[in-house]
């Protein structure tokens, strides 16, 4: 037995779905049964901005994974043409072009014994056919000479639509610590 909002106490379950369907909390519901705001207020997320951002979600995580397996070219099959990579200070360089986009990586990785990347939070704006986005990463490695690699940092981004897949037009990697001197352990495991 259950006491509701009136205070009444009731074992008919006709009874208290009524007392339920009349409680002051349906009030505060918007007009559209199960309509829910985004992340800008007032504004209803529509279902191809969920596929959207989920698509770009998607992008942001193939990124880390062909990172992380060394694969070149599904790396550059998530930029646009005339892609912009750009990493900051103090490790900065900066590629432009899919095909270019794609030696840098390669060239980076060269230097490195191990490598893993892994995205954590991200937030995402969409305005139709293109969109910006900004994800928290840490990065852990170790170079070839022994030497550590390890940090955290955003991604910041730009996006377009092309052919129904989106892809990167600019990605600005920007450091927030840099650990190059701390030992790092363990054997690579192949």
């Amino acid at each position: 037995m259950q006491a509701w909002n009136d205070g009444t106490v009731s074992k008919d379950p006709t009874t208290r779905l009524q007392t339920v369907k009349n409680t002051s909390w349906r009030h505060h519901q918007s007009e559209r049964p199960g309509a829910q705001l985004s992340r800008a207020v007032g504004i209803r997320p529509q279902p191809d901005q969920v596929a959207d951002e989920m698509a770009i979600r998607g992008l942001a995580h193939a990124f880390a994974d062909a990172i992380n397996r060394r694969d070149a070219a599904a790396f550059e099959s998530l930029w646009d043409d005339d892609g912009v990579w750009e990493i900051g200070a103090p490790l900065h360089s900066i590629a432009e072009g899919s095909t270019r986009i794609a030696a840098q990586f390669l060239k980076l990785w060269d230097a490195l014994e191990f490598f893993v990347q892994q995205v954590h939070s991200g937030i995402v704006t969409i305005d139709g056919d293109r969109a910006t986005s900004r994800w928290s990463v840490q990065e852990t490695g170790r170079r070839r000479d022994g030497g550590p690699y390890n940090n955290q940092a955003f991604y910041e981004d730009e996006m377009v639509k092309r052919d129904g897949s989106w892809r990167f037009v600019r990605r600005n990697y920007r450091y927030v610590w840099l650990d190059l001197k701390s030992t790092i352990g363990g054997d690579v495991i192949k």
